[in-house]
């Protein structure tokens, strides 16, 4: 069987989610390898308290300030795990269910496992919007074929060295900050270079790719279904859920679906020393801050609005 190896990307103002992740994927697998990628662009964050509780490591590809999922790129694009494939995911997501295993059992021997969302045409729906304008992309390269799919970054099965610095070259450069050479076309940053190239270098025969799904977003009926006793269980959902695009703040009680948010939030504690005192302070602070910028929102922001109209 595989080696389970889960990297979790992460930064400053989102790493309050970064704990409920890890949790989530070690209380369903805790015979993973998981490993934090940090980007500090938002500024420097201490996660000694998560890599000492869930035995977490770090990554270090030699920089420290990414932004625009760059971060996923750099590791993608490295010879870290070289061969190995991983699952990359970001910190706004929740394990809800014990499924990586068959995951990779049913995809074994594909270089890269990504979930699609399917259109007949590159004019459809969110392809557009989330991903690329085909029109400018074909004038960029004529002999890109749309894949039939497109797919979110926020959760990959990736194989590392199968997509090197050299085969991205034009778009990006791992050298200079801020690394993207092409938003004018690929304008959806890690999102859009990795929707263009993983099919076009599958087309000619440099990797392999399957379409899989992995994934429900928290916003969605699915996400609205899911029992949470059942979900504690962990054989009933074979996926992930997605925060990406809804409302996420450390006052986790007004994000969608809090309960499994906070269900994996008390988990994180009980691995904590003195994590009852830990989780009820933040939860304090998460609170005061929610309910501070909501009066100020109403109250101040208006009259100052008014008196400088």
């Amino acid at each position: 069987m595989e080696k389970l190896i889960v990297v979790v990307s992460c930064y400053k103002k989102d790493f309050f989610l970064t704990r409920t992740c890890v949790a989530s994927i070690k209380y369903f697998h805790p015979e993973a390898e998981v490993y934090l990628l940090k980007d500090y662009l938002a500024g420097d964050f201490d996660s000694s308290e998560l890599e000492q509780a869930f035995q977490v490591k770090l990554i270090d590809l030699g920089k420290r300030e990414y932004g625009w999922g760059a971060a996923k790129v750099h590791f993608i694009l490295s010879d870290i795990f070289k061969g190995q494939r991983v699952f990359i995911i970001d910190s706004d997501t929740i394990f809800a269910g014990k499924f990586l295993t068959k995951l990779y059992e049913k995809t074994k021997g594909s270089d890269f496992v990504v979930d699609p969302e399917f259109y007949a045409s590159p004019y459809e729906g969110n392809v557009p919007l989330h991903y690329y304008k085909f029109d400018e992309l074909k004038e960029f390269d004529r002999d890109f074929v749309f894949p039939g799919f497109v797919f979110n970054t926020g959760h990959l099965i990736v194989t590392p060295g199968k997509v090197t610095p050299k085969d991205a070259t034009e778009l990006f450069d791992i050298a200079t900050f801020p690394y993207y050479k092409r938003l004018d076309i690929l304008y959806m940053p890690d999102q859009s270079l990795f929707n263009y190239l993983l099919p076009k270098m599958r087309d000619e025969g440099l990797l392999t790719l399957i379409p899989e799904p992995i994934m429900v977003w928290s916003e969605g009926s699915p996400a609205a279904a899911v029992d949470l006793e059942k979900l504690k269980a962990g054989d009933t959902y074979p996926f992930l859920i997605h925060w990406a695009g809804a409302l996420r703040i450390s006052y986790l009680n007004k994000m969608t679906r809090s309960d499994i948010l906070l269900f994996f939030e008390d988990y994180y504690y009980t691995k904590v020393p003195f994590g009852k005192m830990k989780k009820n302070t933040r939860r304090m602070i998460a609170m005061s801050d929610y309910y501070l910028r909501k009066w100020y929102r109403r109250t101040i922001k208006p009259v100052i609005k008014s008196l400088t109209a």
